[in-house]
């Protein structure tokens, strides 16, 4: 464009350089998705204690929850395996996700477990046959919710 107007060569980058600078400032480089991931595992990791088992349902966030609550888990991602090398990871450490209730019922840790922290990560919307927060609330005690962002929400369950 403004090779046809300017007919200078010295100036002809004049136009387009304005407007790559203008672009650059006017444009933000972090783009805030409104997950709050980061808000939600300091939450978890708030209220964690040493009996705490932690549920996560649909199974796939447990990836998004990994990067801030435990980076070395996170770190192992390779290749196609990278699922269930950090889902191995943090079942060690009482971290389950989870698909369906069955997989909840059918595991005797998180089944005797006295206190559970259930991150629904809008499992509501993504898998809604999932049964886990109506088992959670028959079988147990529920002390507190907390909403983040309108998609997740942490339920804490005592027995």
């Amino acid at each position: 464009v403004s090779g046809n107007v300017i007919r200078d060569p010295k100036l002809s980058w004049v136009l387009p350089g304005i407007m790559l600078l203008m672009f650059g400032i006017k444009y933000r480089f972090h783009i805030d998705n409104n997950r709050n991931d980061r808000e939600l595992v300091a939450y978890v990791k708030q209220l964690q204690n040493p009996d705490t088992h932690i549920l996560i349902c649909p199974r796939f966030y447990c990836l998004n929850f990994s990067y801030y609550y435990d980076r070395a888990a996170f770190s192992q991602v390779r290749g196609s395996e990278r699922f269930d090398v950090v889902d191995s990871h943090l079942r060690r450490g009482g971290v389950y996700s989870v698909w369906h209730i069955s997989e909840y019922s059918d595991n005797p840790n998180i089944a005797s477990a006295s206190h559970i922290l259930f991150v629904d990560a809008a499992a509501s919307v993504t898998n809604p046959e999932n049964a886990v927060l109506e088992h959670l609330k028959s079988d147990m005690t529920l002390e507190r919710t907390e909403t983040f962002n309108e998609l997740f929400t942490v339920y804490e369950f005592r027995k």
